[in-house]
């Protein structure tokens, strides 16, 4: 049986670049967080001094649409954040006018303000999610954020499943709540209906320029490989709940683990990892703009810009994408699927492209020589449009509908429905084996997308294996359209 998963195929199935816009509309909040990045010197008196009126916000969508048609791109979901968005006054009339738009969006805010007038308004709005944050079992997150803000949070899951609003879970982490991370896993598994769990390193930036200690290389391994364990368990035991990998350290885990190769594509430096300047910006509540929220560098100004001339004009977004300014990561072999975290690398070095002090890569024995296939990117003066089509190289989404055009494509594809272990582990071996030729294109696309299923697929209770459902659904999808 052949199930289309709802909220997310249909982003995979369209064609259109897709941009992820992280989008603060208020400084407004009803918490203080011990490492809240909203509070940094850089730009937060601004932000709250200036916050834009509708009317920008409305301006901005024009830019945004304008952007979509001239490039073929899509900006999905689009994450409204704050503050709390559920405190700006006009909240709802800005997200009618996103639906009106036929914009996705979900929102990143807190428990407070969700009561059951809210989440009926938010549900017929065709919210995407709702994500909400647990930093540790009850005591640790209530000094992190505030008293009975656990019990809030746990209370406020309910009520968004109760309208069939996907909840995710969010947990920061810093040496003081490391201890909770997979107790709290069993516990969110167990106690709540929330439909995903995923973490990340918590960054110094803002309230978090106080929190002086900082784990080890071995303690992020040790970390990292005790919630791939917890998360296998869990699944094993039956718990619905989606463990989703979002720190880039994930992929060594897996590498580590046979179920990741890191290979580079030939015709593009990049596959995945570190979304900064490829396909991802921040815009504050005073429309500036930030290569990425968790690192207060500024790289334009909207509506005063349009979001074309700081997206492919600003240099340090450019920098971004070319390996050479990268001061280890360029010689890694995991360049193309990591790059690590630069909003973490600033906090703690003010430069964004110096070695990541958390990277545990020499600490895996396994090596691959993928690192002699890193190519140089363009040189910075590129006009927009060149600069676009550097990007678009990053692309995997489009190529799709065209590599599902050849039979050898089509029956790897189904193959590794099944035995995708085999191929995350060698690929080359792998096709080797099959005695089918394909491209190193079609090969890079295949690893791009078998290693990242697994993270982005949520399962299905109308399926039993529903990789293996959505891969049928493409290869149907693609026979149609030849």
């Amino acid at each position: 049986m052949v199930i289309r998963h709802p909220k997310t195929d249909r982003f995979w199935y369209d064609s259109k670049y897709p941009i992820s816009l992280q989008w603060h509309v208020t400084t407004n909040c009803s918490n203080y967080c011990k490492h809240c990045y909203m509070y940094d010197e850089e730009t937060y008196a601004d932000e709250r001094k200036n916050t834009l009126v509708l009317d920008a916000l409305v301006k901005i969508l024009d830019d945004l649409d304008i952007f979509e048609k001239k490039y073929n791109a899509k900006f999905i979901p689009i994450e409204i954040s704050g503050g709390d968005p559920l405190l700006r006054k006009d909240i709802f009339e800005f997200l009618s006018e996103l639906k009106n738009r036929n914009k996705s969006f979900g929102i990143l805010g807190n428990p407070d303000l969700l009561d059951k007038q809210n989440v009926k308004r938010l549900s017929e709005l065709g919210i995407h999610h709702y994500q909400l944050s647990l930093d540790g079992l009850e005591s640790t997150h209530d000094f992190f954020r505030s008293k009975g803000s656990f019990k809030r949070t746990i209370e406020k899951i309910r009520l968004l499943r109760e309208y069939d609003i996907h909840c995710n879970l969010m947990f920061t982490l810093y040496p003081s709540n490391a201890s909770d991370l997979i107790p709290l896993m069993r516990f969110v598994a167990m106690n709540t209906q929330a439909t995903t769990f995923s973490f990340d390193i918590g960054v110094i930036s803002g309230n978090a320029k106080s929190m002086k200690n900082h784990l080890t290389p071995t303690e992020i391994h040790k970390l990292f490989t005790q919630y791939h364990l917890e998360k296998k368990r869990l699944k094993e035991e039956g718990y619905p709940i989606f463990f989703r990998e979002k720190s880039n350290f994930h992929k060594l885990i897996n590498f580590e683990n046979d179920l990741l190769y890191p290979l580079v594509p030939k015709n593009g430096n990049v596959l995945s990892g570190n979304y900064i300047a490829w396909n991802s910006l921040t815009l504050l509540s005073d429309g500036t703009a930030l290569a990425c929220r968790r690192m207060p560098v500024r790289v334009g100004k909207m509506p005063e810009q349009s979001f074309e001339k700081i997206f492919l004009g600003n240099n340090l977004l450019k920098k971004f994408r070319r390996p050479k300014n990268f001061k280890q990561c360029n010689t890694c072999d995991f360049y193309a699927m990591c790059r690590g975290c630069s909003s973490y690398v600033y906090g703690v070095t003010k430069d964004p492209f110096e070695k990541h002090p958390l990277c545990f890569r020499n600490l895996i024995s396994k090596k691959t020589n993928e690192n002699e296939n890193i190519q140089e990117g363009p040189p910075l003066g590129t006009t927009y449009e060149e600069e676009w089509e550097y990007i678009y190289l990053f692309n995997q989404i489009s190529k799709l509908s065209i590599f599902l055009k050849e039979k050898d494509f089509q029956y790897t594809y189904l193959d590794l429905a099944q035995d995708s272990k085999e191929f995350l582990a060698n690929p080359f071996a792998y096709i080797k084996n099959t005695k089918r030729d394909l491209p190193h294109d079609q090969i890079a696309f295949l690893m791009q997308r078998f290693s990242d299923l697994h993270n982005t697929i949520r399962p299905n209770a109308n399926t039993t294996d529903p990789i293996a459902d959505y891969i049928a659904n493409c290869i149907l999808k693609g026979i149609s359209q030849t």
